[in-house]
């Protein structure tokens, strides 16, 4: 596995820089760790966008996620120019996730979700840990 740091400036982004993003490439895989400002530009210089198949947003701050909706203009105009036809997946926290899916024609899924359904499965008292407050209640929401 190879990490490329695309960007990693913080609060917004400085000249010829990006904030928050990373790529990590496995074989033909590839995934964008955050999209903040200036990474959907940057990441073009080490894979082309069609070559991106996944994007994780780690929370909300708009030096990690401000390029989502670039990526994913981008993933349509490319699929409806018939360059490609992978879609672009977008991982995010907290409820983001269900209240997207409606709106927008891409495949979106919760963070969350698939690890406490693995914690439920797994065991019958389950702690929680959380990076940031924020965090907690629509952890616990899925828990009930």
């Amino acid at each position: 596995m190879r990490c490329t740091v695309i960007g990693c400036w913080g609060g917004s982004c400085r000249k010829d820089g990006a904030c928050s993003g990373y790529l990590l490439q496995h074989g033909d895989a590839a995934l964008l760790l955050d999209c903040g400002s200036g990474v959907a530009s940057a990441v073009q210089n080490v894979i082309p966008l069609t070559q991106l198949h996944h994007v994780v947003v780690s929370h909300y701050h708009f030096d990690h996620c401000s390029d989502a909706g670039a990526l994913d203009y981008g993933r349509l105009i490319d699929t409806q120019r018939g360059v490609t036809s992978t879609p672009l997946t977008f991982w995010a926290p907290d409820d983001a996730a269900e209240l997207a899916r409606p709106l927008i024609d891409i495949p979106i899924a919760q963070i969350d979700r698939p690890m406490m359904e693995q914690a439920v499965q797994t065991g019958s008292r389950i702690g929680l840990l959380a990076t940031l407050a924020t965090t907690v209640p629509s952890s616990e929401r899925l828990l009930d």
